[in-house]
């Protein structure tokens, strides 16, 4: 399969950021290093083969999918046949600071 062009919301990008923040402050810079790297590498590995993904709703024109990109992160995306939309990045630890 072709690899797919990668579009990602805003959103994404600000939850992401935060998150290494609050990360970075309460944990490890190495553990942030390597919750990136495994950001960096679901992305990539969902732009060759975006079906690996769990199918978490269906509309009628979308069908969006969620992966584990780490033990602590989940990324929501739906695809068409040239480009993989990743909507939203759900962090399993609870945070108070806008999440």
């Amino acid at each position: 399969m072709e690899r797919l062009g990668v579009k990602t919301a805003a959103r994404v990008f600000r939850k992401l950021n935060n998150a290494t923040l609050w990360y970075l402050e309460n944990r490890d810079g190495c553990f942030v290093e390597t919750m990136l790297k495994n950001y960096q590498e679901a992305v990539t590995a969902l732009s060759y083969f975006p079906t690996i993904g769990r199918v978490v709703r269906k509309t009628t024109t979308r069908e969006y999918r969620a992966y584990v990109a780490h033990k602590k992160c989940i990324l929501v995306y739906w695809y068409n046949s040239k480009t993989l939309y990743i909507t939203d990045i759900i962090f399993t630890d609870t945070f108070k600071e806008g999440f």
